[in-house]
């Protein structure tokens, strides 16, 4: 589990921006070393360097999640200057479905690579550090969009849902060894990327909120932490209803469009 300890070693992924980069500044100090990766060299660099400002030891590395290699290889190299005692699978990306009510192609499948296999992929490999020492701890940020499938987003509550699961699952398993895994499933959160998004987004939280609130929270291990927890319970109310009637309800929220980001087609 996660220890208390004063100098303690977090890496997150996609802390180039959004909750990953509000996370990440929310856990700088002095003595607290932080590994960082992203795509976006400036971001990441920005983030970098408000953490250092903040105090902390700060390592940060580009590369794209989808390099397995690279990310078992960054994952090892900075667990050997200090044994990790959090990981954050952060990393992930939105895309909706196109004028034709369906997914580009391409869009379906990065957003499957990246949300549940990129996510799957870091807590994997941060699991096989920890179980050596039996201790640690890995969060995965998973969406409440994977507990409700929302018709103008499929690929996106699919690999965030996979990405629960994975991690639900994961945990059970990690347990006796000492590691522990939380599942994070956040609604709508003001970064970069919901920014893209065009359409309603009830009960909206900044990400420093956002990542004081998960940050709170973790110490005790929990299974999930889930937020906005009254939006929560409508997705959960909605998943129980017949069909008919969860689309006339859901018709509210569940009509928008996501922005193209550099790498849609």
């Amino acid at each position: 589990m996660t220890s208390g300890r004063d100098r303690s070693h977090l890496a997150v992924t996609g802390a180039s921006g959004g909750l990953g980069r509000a996370l990440a500044e929310h856990y700088a100090r002095p003595g607290r070393r932080l590994s960082l990766a992203g795509r976006d060299h400036k971001r990441l660099v920005d983030c970098a360097e408000a953490c250092r400002r903040r105090g902390a030891l700060v390592a940060a590395k580009r590369f794209d999640i989808r390099e397995e290699s690279v990310l078992r290889d960054w994952l090892r190299d900075m667990d050997k200057t200090q044994p990790l005692d959090l990981v954050f699978a952060n990393a992930g990306l939105s895309a909706s479905t196109a004028e034709s009510g369906l997914e580009r192609r391409h869009d379906l499948e990065r957003l499957l690579e990246v949300n549940a296999l990129g996510a799957a992929r870091t807590a994997l490999a941060a699991a096989e550090l920890m179980t050596e020492r039996q201790r640690g701890q890995i969060a995965i940020i998973s969406s409440l969009a994977s507990l409700f499938p929302l018709k103008s987003c499929p690929a996106y509550c699919a690999s965030k849902a996979a990405a629960r699961l994975y991690g639900l699952s994961l945990r059970a398993g990690l347990a006796p060894q000492g590691v522990g895994v939380t599942v994070i499933s956040p609604g709508y959160v003001d970064t970069p990327m919901s920014r893209r998004l065009k359409g309603p987004k009830p009960l909206l939280w900044n990400a420093e909120r956002a990542a004081a609130y998960i940050a709170k929270r973790l110490p005790a291990n929990p299974p999930e932490i889930v937020f906005p927890k009254i939006l929560a319970l409508g997705l959960a109310f909605l998943s129980c209803l017949p069909e008919y009637m969860a689309g006339v309800f859901s018709r509210g929220f569940s009509d928008f469009k996501v922005e193209p980001d550099e790498e849609s087609s």
